[in-house]
């Protein structure tokens, strides 16, 4: 067992069925003593361990911990919510999510999706003036481990652009200062391995599984506080967690006869798009949208209710 990666095993619980050896998309899981565990430099983090584990050996690193030590110091924690929380939370307002939030410690709650319409602004800028050729979305971390890690052939295709949750985490430390700490709520478990590895911007990352545990351990005030999301609401960056929705936002105010769209979603779709790219000379610039999570980050493998 290695808690310190994003997926791990509870060898004690493995019954050694060899079910996640089956499902693992990139035969990151090996046998060893009876128990599967993870093989960290070929995991992609997609979770599909997670979710067909029977007995829930395969655990996801949780990071409550790290962002409650801040907490208890007296840190300024802004949260990152992925947009994907309304229907991970379904019935509650914005503004008693915010407010319970708040309630928790948090000196702030700002969208993630602010973060989205950042890189579709530099985005479109680097796509206008790159010429013919393809270009593949940086938004998914899953997506983008696959291909550094198992297809590293097509990683000058990736956009250069940050992720939607870097360019967020950078933002926010621009705006309130160094010194505030960024943490990540959200239904993926690669977030995690992001925030690893960039540990100057993202403090933690936290699944909305874990951000429910928390909160079903906490008291809150029934009548929630006027709060807002801050430092402004987002618009189009919104549609990030559905399967086109970052395409929808490139494509306002965008030159469409310069440039040619495609999205797809599902670990099978991405394979296919790949093996294809060789053969492929456009004469325009083509952006790529891939997401792992079949139909986007909504049926992400830590949503509580797909």
């Amino acid at each position: 067992m290695n808690a310190n990666q994003p997926i791990y095993t509870e060898d004690n619980n493995c019954q050694d069925c060899y079910k996640c050896v089956r499902h693992c998309p990139v035969k990151a899981i090996r046998i060893s003593n009876n128990c599967a565990s993870v093989i960290d430099e070929l995991c992609i983090a997609c979770g599909n361990c997670v979710e067909v584990c029977p007995v829930g050996a395969k655990k996801v690193r949780s990071d409550i911990e790290a962002i409650k030590h801040l907490l208890v110091n007296g840190k300024k924690v802004i949260l990152s919510l992925a947009p994907s929380w309304v229907s991970s939370f379904p019935g509650v307002s914005a503004q008693t999510m915010i407010s319970q939030l708040k309630q928790m410690g948090f000196y702030a709650v700002s969208e993630t999706a602010l973060g989205a319409e950042l890189v579709n602004r530099h985005l479109r800028t680097e796509l206008l003036a790159a010429g013919p050729g393809i270009s593949l979305s940086s938004a998914c971390p899953t997506v983008v481990e696959y291909i550094k890690r198992h297809r590293p052939e097509y990683t000058p295709y990736i956009s250069s652009v940050f992720s939607p949750l870097i360019a967020h985490a950078r933002y926010l430390k621009s705006y309130y200062g160094p010194d505030v700490h960024v943490a990540f709520a959200g239904p993926c478990i690669a977030k995690k391995r992001e925030a690893d590895s960039q540990r100057q911007a993202l403090s933690a990352a936290i699944t909305f599984c874990e951000l429910n545990t928390w909160m079903e351990e906490q008291w809150f005030n029934p009548e929630p506080e006027d709060a807002c999301f801050e430092p402004v609401e987002a618009v189009s960056g919104s549609l990030y967690p559905v399967e086109g929705g970052m395409i929808a936002g490139l494509n306002n105010g965008t030159n469409e006869s310069a440039l040619q769209f495609m999205s797809f979603s599902g670990l099978e779709a991405m394979e296919g798009v790949l093996n294809r790219l060789d053969d492929w000379k456009p004469n325009k610039r083509v952006f790529i949208e891939l997401l792992s999570c079949p139909g986007g980050c909504i049926n992400g493998p830590a949503m509580p209710d797909k």
